[in-house]
């Protein structure tokens, strides 16, 4: 892109800006990265302006790290403001894969179950209102 290096600052600065507004946990970037799925490097590279020679696909890994609709970085670099994705689509990736997801759904389902069961038989303890055993 042939964009000023000024236009790449600014566009760092509001990713910056942008990163701590999904979260102010995320002012550390390296938590940032790993809980929203990013090239630790890729993303201090951008946020830094340390080069401009991004591909297509990676601007686009990028935005939707950020909360941002595709193409918002080519507005950002032509002086707009970006597009922010709705609030469901910003919410961090699960570290388990769908298959692992529903395995840890199963699992759960069968604790509850034999507990249940136990506790029919009489065999363990109920809970009162605390979280502890009455």
């Amino acid at each position: 892109m042939p964009e000023s290096g000024e236009a790449w600052q600014r566009l760092g600065e509001m990713l910056e800006g942008r990163r701590v507004a999904l979260d102010p946990k995320y002012r550390n970037l390296v938590r940032f990265t790993a809980e929203r799925g990013i090239d630790y490097r890729l993303a201090w590279d951008v946020e830094h302006a340390a080069r401009t020679n991004y591909r297509r696909p990676t601007l686009t890994a990028i935005e939707v790290a950020y909360g941002w609709r595709p193409g918002s970085i080519r507005l950002v670099l032509a002086g707009g403001d970006p597009v922010e994705l709705d609030s469901a689509a910003t919410a961090p990736a699960s570290p388990l894969s769908a298959g692992e997801e529903r395995a840890l759904a199963n699992w759960r389902e069968a604790v509850r179950l034999g507990v249940e069961q136990k506790r029919n038989e009489g065999r363990a303890p109920r809970r009162n209102g605390t979280g502890r055993s009455a």
